[in-house]
């Protein structure tokens, strides 16, 4: 009885705090111009975004720091909430689509290996993002956006200049460099292995022809379900531990039981990394026992890339929770490095988007930074609009033939996102002094 008594002063207590965190913005109805204007502009960079797999949160912050006066901290949870909305879109379209071979577009493999490390990064990205200044916060978003976007614009003109080539010449892929050329001239296996790197760069670049994955069919089931167990451990203890706005299990915010179940998401997580990596090095040693022949850019789970990759994934799950971005802008740019098919790229980091955006929502929420009358109508936006998005697109690349445009579009929003963060970044520094904007706030802090 007691137990039930203090779970619901708990929730009412988390209920008055969320309504005091927002009284310095109005209600969602009625709509004004400002409002109307923003969801225009949110709408059409979802559609832009999902012909990249990515969630688009890297402008949706900037957009409704901008046009909605929301907090950086709460223009964040409330992207997190919009990418939600899209992730869901985008699995749903992508889990029927099957390569030319009979293979789902969506590579589980990736997924299972990538996916608890982030998840694992998400963890420590809310945290960080609940504590850093909304200045220092913005600071880095910009610089990060500013990096990604140059590298993936980059490697997309390329892939639109050879897909150019492509349609002036004879139906002959057109090499992108010296070292294709090579390849086809190539007569023993010595010259092809002196030639694998910088092939591997081209086919990257370009999006090469021929089969990714060669092995496996259908989906992966028991990877599956594995990984949602991970994913279910992890939200259980994040709503268990509460925040400073109190626990549904009465734990109070700083104390020992609270930053034991803020951690003990880690090595829930990392474990059933340990246990992925061991079942992916072992499938790729049969591979290699039954003699199969790896594509050039195929990619190979051994001891060295079942570590490199995934932590670079933590970072990606890191920045999902620092800015709300899902984690699309690094794990597709960084399957394009991998040399995974760009097609294939998109709608695998949509699928680990959904894992890693309901991840963070859960935080926010606990944290009640979410304002909920906003955070149902972008969720229905990001939804909506991804699903016409991913129509669209699709429809596009069937008819031109391109594999350019998933990476394109994703150097575009993030080249966009840059230059709305520089100028929220520059207004804040006319308005007020360094000092007052570096001051952190408080990890149990109702208000913020």
């Amino acid at each position: 009885m007691n137990s039930t008594a203090t779970g619901r002063r708990a929730q009412a207590e988390m209920v008055d705090a969320r309504d005091e965190m927002f009284q310095y913005h109005k209600d969602l109805f009625p709509l004004d111009v400002a409002d109307l204007l923003c969801l225009m502009v949110a709408a059409a960079s979802m559609v832009v975004a999902a012909g990249g797999g990515i969630g688009g949160g890297g402008i949706l912050v900037p957009l409704y720091m901008l046009f909605l006066q929301f907090r950086p901290k709460h223009a964040v949870a409330l992207s997190n909430f919009t990418i939600l909305g899209g992730a869901l879109a985008n699995v749903m379209l992508n889990a029927p689509k099957t390569d030319e071979n009979g293979r789902s577009i969506i590579d589980w493999d990736i997924i299972v290996m990538m996916e608890p490390s982030t998840l694992a990064g998400t963890v420590i990205g809310s945290f960080a993002s609940k504590y850093l200044s909304d200045f220092i916060l913005m600071i880095s978003l910009a610089a990060i956006l500013g990096f990604l976007s140059f590298r993936t614009l980059e490697k997309g003109i390329k892939m639109y200049q050879r897909e150019i080539e492509y349609d002036d010449g004879d139906n002959q892929v057109a090499p992108i460099s010296q070292h294709d050329t090579l390849e086809e001239e190539a007569e023993s296996e010595e010259d092809l292995c002196l030639d694998e790197e910088d092939h591997r760069e081209s086919r990257n670049l370009m999006g090469g022809p021929g089969p990714l994955r060669t092995v496996g069919g259908g989906t992966p089931w028991n990877k599956v379900a594995l990984l949602s167990f991970c994913f279910l451990g992890s939200v259980v203890l994040t709503v268990l531990k509460g925040s400073g706005r109190g626990s549904i299990i009465g734990v109070e915010c700083g104390s020992a039981s609270f930053w034991l179940l803020s951690w003990a998401c880690i090595p829930w997580m990392l474990g059933f990394g340990v246990i992925f990596r061991e079942m992916l090095i072992s499938e790729n040693e049969v591979k290699e026992q039954d003699g199969h022949d790896f594509e050039v850019n195929e990619i190979r789970w051994d001891s060295r890339t079942t570590i490199k990759y995934p932590m670079l994934c933590t970072l990606a799950g890191v920045f999902a929770g620092l800015f709300g971005v899902g984690g699309g802008i690094v794990k597709g740019p960084l399957m394009l490095e991998m040399g995974v098919e760009p097609r294939v790229a998109a709608a695998t980091a949509a699928t680990m988007i959904l894992f890693t955006s309901s991840a963070a929502s859960v935080s926010f929420q606990v944290f009640g930074l979410l304002e909920p009358s906003y955070g149902a109508a972008c969720f229905m936006l990001g939804f909506t609009c991804t699903f016409f998005g991913q129509y669209v697109i699709t429809v596009w690349m069937k008819a031109a033939k391109r594999q350019s445009p998933p990476v394109l579009s994703i150097g575009l929003v993030m080249t966009v996102s840059t230059f709305l963060v520089v100028v929220e970044i520059l207004g804040k520094l006319s308005n007020q002094e360094i000092g007052e904007l570096i001051v952190p706030t408080s990890l149990c802090s109702s208000s913020q």
